[in-house]
């Protein structure tokens, strides 16, 4: 069994994706919303989500986590692709949406640097919650907005 990494360790490292995923080792994704605190976060974000929506919308949710505006979107019936880069995160989403049986939502275990993968003017809304406080060079946040603007469609 190989031995979790202390904080300051995980501090020291460089490359975001690395980290990110020695973080999520110490800290339940899954369970952050379920707080006081989580519940705000959450229901104002999807009534602001809500009021974008139209039927029909196709929705990326790039930095999925577990799947927490993923799956009540999905189930909503729209069309939701996922990208999550955690594979921590990935693998509990995968089990939800499996779970669930939802056919209306793809999930891939990668980044948003790997957004260019994606169809140009596809998707109708992004989400980008995660990707954009997780990467720490501005060049990397830039890209990321780059991406899901040629994502969307005009």
């Amino acid at each position: 069994m190989e031995k979790k990494l202390t904080f300051d360790e995980i501090s020291l490292i460089d490359d975001d994706l690395l980290r990110n995923e020695a973080l999520y080792e110490y800290f339940d994704e899954d369970n952050r919303l379920k707080t006081r605190a989580g519940n705000v976060e959450f229901i104002t974000t999807m009534k602001k989500i809500e009021e974008l929506l139209k039927p029909g919308m196709r929705i990326l949710d790039m930095g999925a986590g577990t799947g927490v505006y993923s799956i009540p979107l999905a189930l909503k019936g729209f069309e939701v692709v996922s990208y999550e880069p955690s594979k921590q995160n990935y693998q509990v989403l995968e089990k939800k949406v499996s779970d669930l049986s939802l056919n209306n939502i793809s999930l891939k275990c990668a980044s948003s640097f790997e957004m260019h993968e994606l169809p140009s003017d596809y998707f109708d809304l992004v989400l980008l919650f995660g990707p954009l406080y997780h990467l720490s060079k501005y060049e990397d946040q830039m890209k990321t907005l780059d991406g899901s603007e040629k994502s969307m469609q005009g």
